[in-house]
């Protein structure tokens, strides 16, 4: 059971009979335990949906994931280009694009209350895919297809939202910038996109303390606000790229 939980990521791309042959693994390791057998079998699919993450990176500020999109149920008929999971230690969130080039707005959620944030907890998933399929058909005339961010703001943690955003961008700049140190399936030359982080003018201070050291990372990553004096042609640089906007609500 020790080499099953602390093995490597497995290959996303692994044959079926692979996935097949660990779940019996389990079936046999933990018969006479339901639960434990549940638990495992949810880490065991985890583990083979993901496809890039900056588990192994040392000193990231929050772990990411990008997930293969083959992992969702028939309850999601449309399965999207790309999704992010991401877990700091004052939020959790996703994103979710349908294109490759894609853009859309990033939800920051706060919960009033706790029952509101295991209400919030529950559906984060679900309003983040349905942010960005409405966005994707919000989009049908223009070139980049939809994309939608939610971060959930840890019940602890309601006055972080500039840390909690900061973060976000981060540790999903982690797995699109080259780093031995990120485990990659992908097969997709990442580290040649670029992110674009546009906030509503309300929010341009928020974005400003995420694109600072995004921009030492990797300069021509990340690209400003429209409306900034320094900001170069965006239409000549948006390849590849996913351009966000922030939005706050409250429960």
């Amino acid at each position: 059971m020790r080499a099953c939980v602390y093995a490597p990521l497995c290959r996303p791309h692994a044959d079926a009979l692979t996935q097949e042959a660990a779940q019996v693994y389990l079936q046999k390791q933990l018969k006479t335990n339901e639960d434990d057998l549940a638990i495992f079998t949810a880490f065991l699919g985890f583990n083979f949906a993901v496809l890039k993450t900056n588990f192994y990176r040392t000193g990231g500020v929050a772990l990411s994931f990008r997930l293969s999109p083959t992992f969702l149920g028939a309850e999601y008929p449309d399965k999207p280009h790309g999704i992010f999971f991401v877990v700091g230690a004052e939020f959790r969130g996703f994103h979710t694009r349908f294109a490759d080039v894609a853009r859309g707005g990033i939800r920051l959620i706060k919960s009033a209350s706790p029952q509101a944030y295991t209400n919030n907890l529950a559906g984060l998933f679900d309003e983040c895919y349905s942010l960005a399929s409405t966005q994707q058909r919000k989009n049908k005339d223009i070139p980049e297809g939809g994309s939608k961010g939610v971060i959930l703001l840890n019940l602890g943690h309601q006055d972080k939202t500039h840390v909690a955003f900061s973060k976000y961008v981060d540790s999903i700049m982690d797995i699109l910038l080259p780093n031995a140190e990120i485990v990659d399936h992908l097969g997709t030359c990442d580290h040649a996109r670029a992110c674009a982080c546009a906030p509503a003018r309300v929010r341009l201070r928020v974005c400003a303390c995420a694109c600072a050291p995004a921009r030492v990372r990797l300069p021509t990553a990340v690209l400003l606000h429209p409306l900034h004096p320094r900001n170069p042609s965006l239409q000549a640089r948006k390849k590849s790229c996913s351009l966000v906007r922030m939005k706050i609500r409250q429960t």
